[in-house]
């Protein structure tokens, strides 16, 4: 094994226990009962040149950061993948600006247009003035080496923050030797079968199980997430490969004792699960 992929986080954007809410996951992290969850994020490690990758960058990275430095101790963070602008995959960029870490020539990679977006809106200009941020701009279809271990590809996918005129959604794909791992895997029942279908291990979203978990007056067809009933039917014959992320904070599957966990798991599909390593 040369290269790893560690997921830090595996929560929808504000993680859990959410702010102000009383659901029982959220009560359960706040009285003790259970873990607080992260917002997704994950890390490519390199064991060979002990440098790290991060695929986005959330409000939790200052908890992430500690686990990421027991995954890699020693390791070098050579830059952060930004899959698009949603809160829960950028907002933690702050920490590595100069009233923090102050980090110099971090490479951030991205679309053209997210690329657009930090090099004009504060606070994110000043960190690539002040050379904080060294913006790294990703064509589509095209191949870029992260380190000697492992490369990365990226495919745009359609995702709701293009239609408010917000930088646009990517797939990413990681490859190290004879393994890959796609994250954020969004769209069809056909196109999240072949973008499964083409790697080793899939991590797809996963905010709801099922529209008895909508917020009130929300309807399936208004939310750009699908729906974990659905994707079950979508990898039907590749569950093996999938692993559930960006969970929103009142979903069933963060219980394992609950009918829609166990469901999940008797289909063959894991739960994401903070710290959870792959080989790559």
């Amino acid at each position: 094994m040369t290269a790893r992929f560690v997921l830090l986080g595996a929560a929808q954007d504000a993680g859990v226990p959410q702010i102000a809410c009383v659901c029982i996951n959220c009560q359960d992290v706040r009285e003790g009962r259970a873990p607080a969850q992260w917002a997704v994020c994950g890390a490519l490690l390199d064991d060979i040149s002990r440098t790290a990758w991060l695929i986005d960058c959330g409000p939790d990275i200052k908890q992430q950061w500690d686990l990421l430095q027991l995954s890699g101790p020693g390791y070098k963070l050579e830059g952060v993948l930004l899959t698009h602008l949603h809160m829960g995959h950028y907002f933690g960029l702050a920490q590595f600006g100069k009233e923090a870490l102050n980090m110099k020539g971090l490479k951030v990679a991205g679309s053209r247009s997210v690329c657009d977006f930090l090099r004009t809106n504060q606070p994110w200009a000043t960190c690539v003035s002040d050379g904080n941020f060294n913006l790294q701009e990703l064509g589509a279809g095209q191949c870029y080496p992260l380190s000697g271990s492992a490369q990365l590809s990226v495919t745009p996918i359609p995702h709701p923050v293009t239609a408010t005129g917000q930088p646009d959604t990517t797939e990413t794909q990681s490859t190290g030797v004879g393994e890959e791992a796609a994250c954020s895997v969004r769209g069809k029942h056909s196109a999240v079968r072949s973008a499964v279908s083409d790697v080793d291990v899939a991590f797809l979203d996963a905010c709801f199980f099922d529209a008895s978990e909508l917020p009130p007056g929300r309807a399936p067809g208004s939310i750009p997430h699908p729906l974990v009933v659905e994707t079950l039917v979508a990898v039907a014959g590749l569950e093996h490969k999938v692993v559930l992320i960006h969970i929103n904070h009142n979903s069933s599957l963060w219980r394992q004792d609950s009918e829609q966990h166990q469901r999940v798991v008797a289909a063959g599909v894991r739960v994401g699960r903070q710290g959870a390593q792959y080989p790559l």
